[in-house]
């Protein structure tokens, strides 16, 4: 499923024109557990606000090696808005939403910050009926733009790889359920119109507290960043 991507941007992280802030380091530590006040996938959906989340999918250093070499980094991917799921007649909960993506791109002359937004859609194998319990769980597409230095850029969830993961959702009681979730993600970027280009592997992306993830700053000017694509 492909559609417009309507996610709200008004609480994007900030940037500068000198220093900017990249999308972050995941320096959480180890056990760091997910606690939210709902058992619905995908976690947090329909957030009020973008920069008050609980939780994100966070990856940690080098995420995908693209030919060229182009290198992302450090993603996040959050703010899972405009939520629709649907039964697939066989018990599986397909879930579509909008997001946010926030990385670090290398293009040989130092980390680039990108945020990205649009759709993506998972499913959720023998959900539906069942709030808690551990499923298996897949992205089967998504689709993901924004530009660099002007150019677009786009990175999508492999049409040949599946981006398999597993959700486990456990009733602490009181209203609060804990939310253990990974996918291994299988992705391929355009930039300035190439054609896509498939990462070396795959990177796994882990549900973490946002409250974990700290923001890194670091120096670039666009000049340099308009100057690759010259």
């Amino acid at each position: 499923m492909r559609r417009t991507s309507t996610v709200d941007s008004s609480h994007r992280l900030p940037t500068g024109r000198l220093v900017l802030l990249l999308c972050a380091v995941w320096a959480a530590a180890a056990g760091a557990q997910v606690v939210l006040p709902t058992p619905e996938l995908p976690p947090e959906p329909d957030p009020a606000r973008c920069d008050l989340l609980i939780s994100l999918y966070a990856g940690v250093g080098v995420h995908a090696v693209f030919p060229g070499p182009i290198v992302l980094s450090d993603p996040i991917h959050r703010c899972f808005q405009n939520v629709m799921r649907e039964d697939d007649g066989s018990g599986n909960e397909i879930e579509t939403f909008d997001s946010i993506l926030n990385a670090k791109v290398e293009l040989g002359f130092g980390n680039i910050p990108i945020e990205l937004t649009g759709p993506v859609e998972t499913v959720v194998f023998g959900r539906t009926g069942n709030t808690t319990g551990t499923f298996d769980t897949e992205i089967v597409s998504m689709s993901l733009t924004g530009n660099i230095g002007g150019q677009p850029v786009e990175i999508r969830e492999s049409p040949t790889h599946a981006s398999p993961g597993q959700t486990t959702i456990t009733d602490l009681g009181g209203g609060q359920f804990q939310i253990d979730s990974f996918f291994d993600v299988f992705t391929e970027v355009s930039v300035a119109g190439s054609p896509f280009m498939p990462a070396a592997d795959s990177g796994r992306m882990v549900l973490v507290p946002a409250e974990s993830v700290i923001p890194v700053e670091t120096t670039s000017t666009w000049g340099a960043i308009k100057d690759a694509f010259r």
